[in-house]
């Protein structure tokens, strides 16, 4: 499995013993709350099948790593809670990535928001057993490196995705969201602890360390015969590609667990040609 990058220059740090450390809430007080009690803070969600953050007003975000310990909090604690990522808060329509887990279901959740066309599910994947405290915080971890996003758990490792949507730097903030059973008079309500933002390095070449990433290839490498092998899919949601190269057209997606014919490989073999249920393209070799 993807093992965390390493961390770099630390660019925020809240522990929430000392107040908000200049966060809050990024909609009014009919729809949300966000209070800081006891080194807790604590975001609660006033209306149904909603989203919605503290954030870090004037502060963006690109590649980075955020750590957070999360806690979903009765009466209401089926929602998501996590973080919100590359949001922009000052420009419409509002667009935001959200990384959560749903504590109840036991899964992690990377999704897209736009207000001219709503969610978009990007990712979901299991939480393996054994990782969830599902009444207690978590230790949730997500890096953005690029069009890549990776999710950890506790120190797990739990979801990887690819997403070209907002590449631009744009605030983040603390997420819960509520079902649409929400009656009034009830709130979903989300615990955060010991925030820390890092900006990511790059590992060295000696270390051994793989990304996982789609590596840049050239687009005039030949394709290799090798009929008769099978890949499987590792990552929650793969990219297939019409060319050896992570610039080509996106084609569609194949998820976890899918078993696809290899058809061929470039020179470097970093790239596979597959063929997948909507026909043949290329992935790369990094997630099977």
């Amino acid at each position: 499995d993807p093992q965390p990058r390493p961390d770099g220059k630390l660019l925020l740090e809240v522990a929430f013993s000392n107040g908000a450390g200049g966060l809050g809430p990024a909609y009014g007080a009919a729809d949300m709350k966000f209070e800081v009690a006891e080194g807790i803070a604590r975001v609660s969600i006033l209306e149904p099948d909603l989203l919605l953050s503290a954030i870090e007003s004037g502060a963006r975000y690109g590649d980075m790593a955020a750590e957070i310990d999360v806690r979903a909090v009765a009466p209401k604690a089926d929602g998501d809670i996590g973080l919100v990522l590359r949001g922009n808060a000052t420009t419409s329509p509002s667009r935001f990535y959200a990384a959560t887990i749903d504590p109840v279901q036991a899964i992690a959740i990377f999704s897209l928001w736009q207000d001219d066309s709503g969610w978009n599910y990007l990712a979901e994947a299991e939480i393996p057993d054994g990782i969830l405290a599902p009444k207690g915080f978590n230790r949730l971890r997500v890096e953005a490196a690029g069009n890549e996003f990776t999710l950890f758990l506790n120190g797990t490792f739990v979801l990887r995705t690819q997403d070209n949507t907002l590449p631009e730097p744009g605030f983040m903030g603390l997420a819960v969201s509520s079902t649409n059973d929400l009656v009034e008079g009830e709130a979903a309500i989300g615990d955060f602890d010991n925030l820390r933002i890092y900006a990511l390095e790059e590992p060295p070449p000696s270390s051994g360390y793989n990304t996982g990433s789609e590596e840049a290839a050239d687009p005039g490498d030949a394709a290799v015969a090798a009929t008769g092998l099978i890949a499987e899919v590792t990552a929650a949601s793969l990219n297939v590609r019409s060319g050896p190269v992570a610039s080509y057209p996106r084609l569609g997606s194949v998820k976890q667990g899918d078993e696809l014919a290899v058809l061929g490989r470039n020179e470097g073999c970093t790239w596979l040609e597959v063929e997948t249920p909507f026909g043949p393209g290329w992935v790369s070799a990094g997630y099977v």
